[in-house]
């Protein structure tokens, strides 16, 4: 499964090669959504991916003994800490990278996503799909031919783990691939990477956005 799109990161601080402006991303969870992400989808995505249900792994809390674990509820509440303070009592923590892929991500959504990546809770990227061209759907079905999707209503999707999953997504493009890791899709399109950091204009372009 190999996918090109016409949507790069929605913001620059989810960049980890900061010399070449991309984001590298391998073997995420995945949360995609038809519409507009909202705060509530998120903390639903969240929820799903933390399930020990799903998973036999570790909490997603770092307390050893959570109020509430695991439940949508929880996770906005700890959501709504960071927006607000910039930390929960609870950290979330997943054990894995979050891919999120949205038409529209809400600055609500947007806002804790960075805070925990800039704090190193969680490795994370979203992209944002600026028009109704399907490509959301299109990856959902290409997704969901590698891992088995968990539904939240008819424009949510998770994914738990796709193993083989490589991303890799720059200023105006994000290619993803089970077949090839980060540095062969840099090689096949090199459009993606550029040869120099994004200037402090560019960084306050998109903070006006």
């Amino acid at each position: 499964m190999e996918l090109l799109a016409n949507a790069g990161f929605v913001s620059p601080y989810f960049i980890t090669d900061p010399e070449r402006a991309i984001c590298r991303m391998t073997a995420p969870s995945v949360l995609a959504c038809t519409e507009e992400l909202s705060l509530d989808g998120l903390a639903f995505g969240i929820s799903q991916l933390a399930s020990p249900k799903k998973s036999k792994r570790k909490s997603m809390w770092a307390s050893a003994t959570p109020p509430v674990p695991w439940t949508q509820d929880a996770v906005h509440g700890a959501l709504m800490q960071i927006i607000e303070k910039g930390v929960s009592a609870e950290p979330l923590e997943l054990p894995r990278p979050l891919l999120v892929l949205a038409l529209k991500v809400e600055k609500a959504a947007l806002a804790p996503l960075l805070v925990l990546k800039m704090r190193g809770q969680l490795q994370s990227l979203a992209i944002q799909f600026s028009t109704a061209d399907h490509q959301v759907i299109e990856m959902v079905n290409a997704f969901a031919s590698v891992a088995q999707p968990v539904p939240g209503g008819e424009v949510l999707f998770t994914f738990e783990h796709i193993h083989n999953l490589c991303v890799l997504s720059g200023v105006n493009a994000t290619a993803f691939s089970t077949e090839a890791n980060t540095d062969e899709l840099i090689s096949k399109y090199p459009g993606i990477a550029r040869d120099k950091p994004l200037s402090e204009e560019e960084y306050l372009f998109y903070e006006r956005q």
